[in-house]
C-alpha cells in the first residue's frame, strides 16, 4: 500500500464521510428507533429489483436459482432494466421479468452527492414522471396489482425503496445513510461500502435469507448460470482482449499496447464494446499482424460463441467480466472497484498468487475455470466511480506483470 495518499475530490470526500463511523452513529441512532424487522410468514411472491446494469444482474443469479431450487413454490418476479434485461431472458429460473427503467445509467455528478444527488434523483426520476405521465402511474399500478409478499430492492435508490412500500406487504434493502428506514428489514451495510470483504453473491444471498426468513441450504453451483446450447470445441483463441470499460476503470492506452506487444506468439482476439478511439488505433497499429484479429460483438450475448472456444479473457472490471467470465477462465483488472465484492463469481474462494514490487496483487479462484483478479490494495477503493486524478489503482499495474501471470497460470494445454 503506497505510503503517501493522494489528492482525492471532494466529492469522494463526501462518499468516503458517508461511509465513515460517524455516519455509522448516525445510522444506528435511526436503527434505534426503527430496528429492522424479519418476515414472519413465508412469502409466496417475491419482486427483486435489480433495475441496473449488466454485472449487478449476473451476481444475482446463482441466489436466484438456488431460491427457486429450495421454494419452487414461491413465484420469483425480477423488475429490470433496459441495459440488463437480456441478462434474465437467458435465465431459466424466474417467472416475470417486467422492464421498469428509472433513469440513465450514467447520471450527472450533480446526482452521485451523498443524501442531496438522491434526493435530486427521486424528483427528476420519480416524482415528476408520476406527475407528468400517465403511463408511468399505470406501470406503477400494475406492479400494486400484482400485490407482491416481499420485494427485496438489490439497487438501494431511494425511489426504489419507496416503490417497495407501494407494491409489497414487506421489503428488505441496505442500510443506505437514512433511506434504510423505508424498509422493514435491511442489511448491516450499503450493498457497496469501503469495509466489504466478501462477494456480492454472497451479501445478496444473506440479505434474502435473513430479511426474509428463508433458508437456501441447497446449492446448484453449476456453470455456467445462463441457457446456452453451444458445445465447446478447440481453441480457435489463446487470449480475448475485451476493452471495454469506462476511461477510469481502464489502463492507459500506452499500456494496452505494451501488454499486446508482449504476446507475439498468441492467437489474440481484441475487441470492445463498440468502435472507439484506442479501439481504431489499436486496429491500425498492429494491422499487420497475422496473429491478431479485431471484432466488435453487438452485444455481449455474442461473444459467447468465441468465448467457449478460446482459452483465456483478459478485461477489466465490469459487466464483460461477470457475463463471460461463465464460459470461460477470465483475468479481471481491478481499477477504482471493490475487488473484494465483484471478482467473478464460480463458488469459490480467491488465493493470492503474485505479489509486483510496488504492491500490485495477483489471486486466484479455487473454482471450475480458476478465475485471476489482479488489483492494488489501496486505502481509497472503492470510489464509488468519482476517481481521481492520479489514479493510483491502475497506474501501479503494469503491463510486465500482466503477462507474467498469463504466461505463468493461464497458458496450459487444453
Amino acid at each position: 500500500m503506497p505510503e503517501k495518499k493522494q489528492k482525492i475530490p471532494f466529492l469522494l470526500k463526501l462518499k468516503r464521510l458517508k461511509n465513515s463511523r460517524g455516519a455509522d452513529k448516525i445510522n444506528s441512532l435511526f436503527s434505534l428507533i426503527k430496528p429492522p424487522k424479519t418476515c414472519a410468514v413465508k412469502p409466496n411472491s417475491i419482486l427483486l429489483i435489480r433495475n441496473d446494469r449488466i454485472g449487478d444482474a449476473v451476481v444475482t443469479l446463482p441466489v436466484i436459482r438456488d431460491l427457486k431450487l429450495n421454494y419452487p413454490e414461491i413465484k420469483v418476479d425480477v423488475l429490470v432494466s433496459s441495459q440488463n434485461k437480456f441478462v434474465f431472458n437467458d435465465f431459466e429460473n424466474t417467472d416475470d421479468i417486467i422492464e421498469f427503467n428509472w433513469a440513465p445509467q450514467k447520471p450527472g455528478k450533480m446526482y452521485l452527492l451523498p443524501v442531496l444527488g438522491g434526493f435530486l434523483q427521486f424528483i427528476r426520476y420519480a416524482l415528476i414522471p408520476y406527475t407528468a405521465s400517465g403511463s408511468y402511474r399505470k406501470k406503477i399500478k400494475q406492479l400494486i396489482a400484482k400485490k407482491y409478499d416481499a420485494s427485496v430492492d438489490l439497487v438501494g435508490l431511494f425511489r426504489n425503496a419507496l416503490l417497495c412500500k407501494f407494491i409489497s406487504r414487506f421489503s428488505v434493502g441496505p442500510r443506505k445513510f437514512i433511506n434504510h428506514i423505508a424498509y422493514n428489514y435491511y442489511i448491516d451495510s450499503n450493498w457497496v461500502s469501503a469495509e466489504d470483504n466478501d462477494f456480492m453473491t454472497n451479501k445478496i444471498r444473506n440479505a434474502i435469507e435473513d430479511g426474509l426468513g428463508l433458508k437456501l441450504e441447497k446449492k446448484d453451483t453449476s456453470l455456467p448460470l445462463l441457457n446456452f446450447k453451444k458445445e465447446k470445441q478447440s481453441a480457435k483463441y489463446d487470449l480475448i482482449f475485451h476493452l471495454g470499460a469506462s476511461k477510469l476503470r481502464k489502463l492507459s492506452p500506452c499500456k494496452e499496447k505494451k501488454l499486446i506487444e508482449l504476446m507475439p506468439g498468441l492467437r489474440i482476439l481484441i475487441t470492445d464494446s463498440n468502435e472507439t478511439d484506442i479501439y481504431s488505433e489499436l486496429k491500425k497499429l498492429f494491422h499487420d499482424k497475422s496473429n491478431i484479429t479485431f471484432k466488435i460483438y453487438n452485444n455481449l450475448h455474442d461473444a459467447v460463441s468465441d468465448c467457449l472456444n478460446s482459452k483465456l479473457l483478459l478485461c477489466y472490471d465490469g459487466g464483460q467480466a461477470h457475463y463471460l467470465s461463465q464460459f470461460i477462465k477470465t483475468l479481471t483488472i481491478f481499477g477504482p472497484g471493490s475487488a473484494a465484492l465483484w471478482k467473478p463469481f464460480e463458488f469459490s474462494d480467491y488465493l493470492l498468487i503474485e505479489e509486483s514490487k510496488n504492491g500490485v496483487q495477483a489471486f486466484l479462484s479455487n473454482g471450475e475455470f480458476g478465475h485471476i483478479s489482479v488489483y492494488l490494495p489501496i486505502w481509497c477503493r472503492p470510489c464509488f466511480d468519482v476517481g481521481c486524478k492520479e489514479k493510483p489503482c491502475l497506474r501501479n499495474i503494469e503491463p510486465e506483470f500482466i503477462w507474467e501471470i498469463i504466461n505463468k497460470h493461464c497458458l496450459g494445454n487444453d
